[in-house]
């Protein structure tokens, strides 16, 4: 995510008590103006999504003690998560909203790809030995104490951050160490695409073809494109990689490799 927008304190306040109270509230393409952030129903360019916007009223409460408002979205237009950051004295809040309501972010971004790799847990015991309460993870040193590889480091870090071990710091633009309590077994089990994806792989429903990869899931049987990858199944009908890959175009990843 990128930063899109800034608001003063006092200026963020009020525009956050004009927000809508019902729930779970309108959607809105926010642009940045003077008076805060103007409100439109069409996409433009630039502009950050709100979905929900009752969701982010709840922060008034927040915004009377905040000096700053900082806004972020993804760097495509396509991206419709936002992240809302609140300077307070002594500490900043980060608030994320999902791209829907209704929506989590199971699935979301590349965490999913980036767990994939054989190494991801491994690496990840490796790292955390490392990690050291440190508020700024430097992965450029990471690698030269653990003699991992830049792919490594990364696939660890992804599977420390799908086990609340780390977490990302937008103002920073880095990692950084925490430890959640969160079950760390549960990783296949949090995602069940990626227990999917293996389950085909080890059924050895994925073969590849001239043009790509056809994949048996159930009595159906899907074809995966290459350059980039897409999938045939519905799922990638509906989502188009919106919502993450689907298990199909997991499994070839993970056949890939």
């Amino acid at each position: 995510m990128t930063q899109r927008a800034e608001l003063p304190g006092p200026v963020a306040a009020r525009w956050l008590a004009s927000l809508p109270r019902a729930t779970p509230g309108p959607s809105y393409h926010l642009v940045p103006s003077p008076g805060g952030l103007r409100q439109s129903l069409r996409r433009t360019s630039g502009s950050v999504h709100l979905a929900g916007a009752a969701r982010l009223g709840a922060a008034a409460r927040v915004a009377r003690f905040a000096t700053r408002l900082r806004v972020f979205a993804g760097e495509e237009d396509g991206d419709l998560a936002s992240a809302w950051v609140f300077d307070l004295p002594g500490a900043a809040l980060t608030l994320v909203l999902s791209p829907e309501p209704y929506r989590g972010f199971s699935g979301e971004g590349g965490l999913l790809t980036t767990l994939l790799a054989a190494s991801a847990e491994s690496s990840a015991l490796q790292l955390l030995e490392h990690l050291a309460w440190e508020p700024r993870i430097d992965r450029v040193a990471l690698g030269g104490a653990t003699g991992l590889g830049s792919a490594e480091v990364e696939a660890g870090i992804g599977y420390l951050a799908a086990t609340g071990k780390v977490g990302f710091d937008l103002l920073e633009d880095s990692w950084f160490h925490r430890e959640l309590p969160w079950d760390t077994s549960r990783v296949e089990a949090d995602n069940p695409r990626l227990r999917a994806a293996r389950t085909l792989v080890a059924e050895g429903a994925v073969a590849p073809t001239a043009q790509g990869w056809t994949v048996r899931s159930e009595d159906h049987r899907h074809f995966v494109v290459r350059e980039p990858l897409s999938c045939t199944c519905l799922w990638w009908a509906r989502h188009s990689g919106s919502r993450g890959p689907c298990k199909h175009v997991l499994a070839t990843r993970l056949l890939m490799q």
